[in-house]
């Protein structure tokens, strides 16, 4: 079992991207021998209604005949005026999780909204991912925002609850600083994955795996904004994880926090 912890479907708008549905997606992950994808929409990111961009990927999984098993991620403006309502629905409707995009939608995650939108996802069973970036600032659209995440407000957001599974992506998980990490190292159900992490310079993994453990990080991809074999050249091409560290990275550490697993 491979649980990729990061794919897309639907347009960028900064840049064309090789795959923009479900089907095509999901192909790339069968093909790379991923079982399970986290899924979210890129266009309920930038409509503004964020509902119909997540109605748009369940209908997408509803004609979806491929043999990978799609985790759906809502995304949830939480400064929508009826975001709540929407939350909600996306968890009757059988969304696995939602997703937040505070560098979109013009809030912290150290706000209110943020706070309420995490601890009423927990309360639900739904499981919260934040990608701190998509693309690297050196290369990013000069039409693209360059708001950064900062480590003090995750760690404020890791306090509201300690119920949602919560998985970030972020360039380098150690330098968001010690209150990420400690605050992280106290629950049970806070992931970051290896997207951007490099094991070959550096020594990046290897300073994930002292400061988290093994059982703090995931597998993903990034699909399609990233190629996906890269993320396993670096997990088994280094010397920096054991084989039980990469199995748990690649999926047992996830695969009874995640709802549809």
């Amino acid at each position: 079992m491979v649980i990729d912890t990061c794919t897309y479907i639907g347009h960028w708008p900064f840049r064309k991207l090789p795959c923009e549905t479900l089907a095509e997606t999901a192909a790339r992950a069968e093909k790379a021998k991923i079982t399970h994808i986290v899924c979210t929409n890129l266009n309920a990111i930038f409509y503004i209604d964020a509902m119909e961009g997540n109605r748009e990927l369940l209908r997408q999984l509803r004609d979806y005949r491929g043999s990978v098993t799609v985790l759906p991620f809502a995304v949830i403006n939480p400064t929508y005026i009826e975001w709540e309502r929407d939350l909600r629905e996306c968890a009757a409707l059988g969304f696995a999780g939602i997703q937040l995009a505070p560098q979109y939608h013009g809030y912290s995650l150290a706000d209110g909204c943020a706070a309420a939108a995490y601890r009423i996802a927990g309360e639900l069973g739904l499981a919260v991912k934040i990608d701190v970036g998509f693309e690297n600032i050196r290369q990013r659209s000069p039409l693209d925002t360059f708001t950064e995440v900062s480590g003090g407000e995750l760690a404020a957001l890791f306090a509201v609850s300690d119920r949602p599974v919560t998985i970030v992506s972020t360039a380098y998980p150690t330098l968001m600083g010690n209150e990420v990490i400690e605050a992280a190292n106290r629950r049970s159900n806070v992931f970051f994955n290896l997207i951007y992490t490099d094991s070959f310079t550096d020594g990046q993994l290897e300073d994930c795996l002292q400061k988290y453990t093994a059982a703090r990080l995931c597998f993903g991809t990034q699909t399609p904004f990233r190629y996906i074999e890269p993320q396993y050249v670096k997990l088994f091409c280094s010397d920096a994880a054991d084989d039980e560290q990469r199995e748990d990275i690649l999926y047992r550490n996830l695969v009874r926090q995640l709802r549809g697993c």
